[in-house]
């Protein structure tokens, strides 16, 4: 006796059986299965790329920020030490002066008057303290300057207890303002043209000043709306972005100048350091590491439209 070919549909479990299926279940048939498994293929395949692509992008981009902030860190360090250089020659001018150095040698009223005005070339600038210290650590005179309007709030830095060594300290507080001294020796005048005098140092001439800049955000301007600059002691210490003490970055101990941290508020950031030369100071520019890299995350929505579209007509043509 004959038997009946077995079906296609016989092989379908009875359980899995619908009424109204086809002889072949549509999910079983590989002309449905296969266009969606190639469009799932090509769906992860255009991701992951779009997602390296972002990656690198972003990447490049970060470079790109790391070499803007150390490239700013020099420009602005630069700027500073000629700013500061022209401050110092100005000091040493001052302290050379025959009526600063006559007061030391005969501290009489009309020498006093007469140093007092040499001093008073000294106080320009942002709040400041000129003080004239004797060589026995006396301070003998001493000129105090609001600065503008603008920086009037922020006060006089407070006096000196002893006068520093010729050259610049480091950045000190006066409770949320950091200031800075920088002294000059007084010399006695040469004996001859051209010879050192022999003698001790008269004294010293020393301006104490806030460190701020008017308007407070000029540098930023220069260097970029979105970047921050900030200056600091070589030693550590006090940082202060120009008008008011800041935590200091962690680009202190950085070998190359540069880096990607993150801030103690927990934002990204990508800054770099420089010194400037002649002081004891550093200049650091950051900028916020979201900003540098939202270019990349603009790029990644486009992309992930063209890949949609993409995968879209691709399933499309494989469907058929």
């Amino acid at each position: 006796m004959a038997t009946e070919p077995m079906r296609v549909e016989d092989t379908v479990p009875a359980s899995r059986r619908r009424s109204g299926d086809s002889p072949l279940s549509a999910r079983y048939s590989i002309r449905v299965r296969l266009p969606l498994l190639i469009s799932a293929l090509l769906a992860g395949t255009v991701a992951t790329f779009l997602w390296a692509a972002y990656r690198e992008v972003e990447a490049t981009l970060v470079r790109a920020g790391t070499d803007r902030a150390e490239g700013a860190a020099v420009q602005v360090a630069n700027l500073l030490e000629r700013s500061v250089q022209q401050g110092a020659e100005n000091l040493r001018r001052v302290a050379a002066d025959p009526d600063v150095r006559r007061y030391l040698q005969d501290p009489t009223d009309d020498a006093r008057e007469a140093a007092r005005k040499r001093l008073g070339s000294l106080a320009v600038g942002g709040p400041r303290r000129v003080e004239l210290w004797d060589a026995a650590g006396t301070r003998l005179l001493e000129i105090t300057f609001q600065g503008s309007s603008v920086n009037a709030a922020l006060g006089v830095p407070p006096p000196l207890t002893r006068p520093p060594t010729a050259g610049f300290s480091g950045l000190q507080a006066s409770g949320n303002v950091a200031f800075t001294d920088s002294a000059a020796e007084i010399l006695p005048q040469p004996s001859t043209a051209g010879q050192a005098a022999a003698s001790p140092h008269l004294g010293h001439l020393v301006v104490r000043s806030t460190l701020v800049t008017s308007p407070s955000n000029i540098l930023n301007r220069l260097v970029g709306g979105d970047a921050l600059v900030e200056i600091g002691s070589m030693a550590g210490g006090v940082w202060s972005d120009l008008s008011r003490i800041v935590p200091a970055p962690p680009l202190e101990t950085t070998p190359d100048g540069a880096a990607e941290y993150r801030a103690p508020a927990g934002a990204a950031r990508l800054g770099a350091v420089s010194p400037i030369r002649g002081t004891p100071w550093l200049v650091a520019v950051e900028f916020a590491r979201s900003s540098v890299v939202a270019p990349a995350k603009v790029f990644l929505r486009r992309m992930i439209m063209f890949g949609l579209v993409f995968v879209a007509l691709g399933a499309i043509v494989v469907s058929r």
